[in-house]
């Protein structure tokens, strides 16, 4: 196993906790054929605003480029955890301040990033889930049909239910594959994840993970992952030329 350091290149801020504030998001440049880190850091403004910085680490360049977000930043207040790659785009849920008939609103939506062009954009959740306080919402690549399509995981209460996008952009392509009740589940927003668009995995409060197939309601402990693991994703298998520039996919064999 190689590793690679990625350097330091500007300071931050830290939160009250002693955190920095932070946000990563990594994937593979189908253009460059690399794969990328890609980093905003968030500050607090003298008024009360927030400013945000983008920058992005290939790994066969080995430099920190950055990135103007000026055009998604105006309303943009949080964007949550990690990021999810999806064909070359890496997707955060974010809140973005909007005011209606006076009122001042807090939406829920998907920021993106394009590794190829280094442009940010925009994708809306459906109705149900952009206005949703203190609820977990969760983008997810969600394997379907032998590819992976844009999704997003929505938890309130006791209550899970799975969205995805079949045709990738189209707000109005927004469809729900399934919603059912999941108890004594930890309530963050990083312990639950998919294996397939019918299985998901979510965190027990004792610690422990299930899998739970929404199809025939059943479940399976996965006793022997530590009570301590509090995130779970996919991955892709591949060989990396570390420093080389180079990615070479490899096939899982049957």
């Amino acid at each position: 196993m190689e590793v690679v350091r990625v350097p330091a290149n500007r300071d931050v801020e830290l939160t009250p906790g002693g955190f920095p504030k932070l946000i990563f998001g990594f994937g593979l440049d189908p253009i460059s054929n690399d794969y990328m880190v890609v980093r905003i850091a968030y500050f607090n403004g003298c008024s009360g605003s927030t400013r945000f910085r983008a920058d992005m680490y290939g790994l066969g360049g080995g430099k920190w480029r950055g990135f103007d977000m000026s055009s998604v930043c105006q309303n943009l207040s949080t964007i949550r955890w990690r990021g999810v790659c999806l064909n070359g785009v890496i997707h955060w849920v974010c809140n973005v301040n909007v005011s209606f008939d006076d009122n001042d609103l807090v939406l829920r939506s998907i920021l993106t990033f394009e590794l190829g062009s280094g442009k940010f954009g925009e994708i809306e959740l459906p109705k149900e889930l952009s206005n949703v306080k203190n609820q977990t919402v969760r983008v997810m690549a969600v394997p379907r049909g032998g590819n992976e399509v844009l999704g997003v995981i929505h938890k309130f209460g006791d209550s899970l239910s799975l969205w995805v996008m079949d045709k990738y952009g189209i707000k109005e392509s927004w469809a729900k594959l399934f919603c059912g009740n999941i108890v004594n589940v930890v309530g963050n927003d990083i312990n639950v994840g998919l294996i397939s668009e019918e299985v998901v995995v979510v965190q027990m409060l004792s610690g422990y993970w299930f899998s739970h197939d929404v199809r025939t309601d059943e479940r399976k402990v996965f006793r022997r992952m530590l009570k301590s693991t509090n995130y779970v994703d996919t991955y892709v298998e591949s060989l990396i030329l570390l420093g080389q520039g180079s990615v070479w996919p490899r096939k899982k064999l049957s």
